[in-house]
């Protein structure tokens, strides 16, 4: 439950680490595919929260709490298009992972092929942690 609630937080705008928990339970011994499946679900669920956080964005109270013009934003519009969906990959890097996310749910990109998209990078991830950490203490 633990690395579920980290890696739903780190999947928003917290800072919050959900590799390292998952490096330590797979050293600790818990089972990998659990933890791997674990770890994505609550990553997957975070960056959708994210992405129905954009979905949701209103212009007038972008441009009045944060200032950026609908002109700047609008300049993004036409990468949206071009790449779509496609971009949720990149939701596993922070910062921009987010900015992203938000993007593509503000551009209202089709739910669907952003989870696709989103599910593939983050397991693919946490799968790749899973095994460096198996193989890494495998070679003592």
């Amino acid at each position: 439950m633990g690395l579920f609630v980290a890696s739903f937080l780190s999947a928003t705008v917290l800072p919050v680490a959900s590799e390292g928990f998952l490096a330590l339970m797979v050293y600790k011994g818990f089972n990998p595919v659990i933890t791997v499946l674990s770890a994505t679900a609550g990553n997957v669920l975070g960056g959708l929260t994210t992405y129905f956080l954009g979905y949701l964005a209103r212009w007038d109270l972008i441009e009045k709490y944060f200032g950026v013009p609908m002109e700047k934003v609008a300049n993004y519009k036409p990468r949206m298009d071009r790449h779509g969906a496609m971009l949720a990959v990149f939701s596993i890097f922070p910062v921009i992972g987010d900015v992203l996310v938000v993007g593509l749910g503000f551009f209202k990109v089709p739910l669907i092929r952003v989870f696709v998209w989103m599910l593939m990078a983050k397991a693919a991830r946490y799968i790749i942690i899973t095994l460096l950490v198996l193989k890494g203490w495998d070679l003592k």
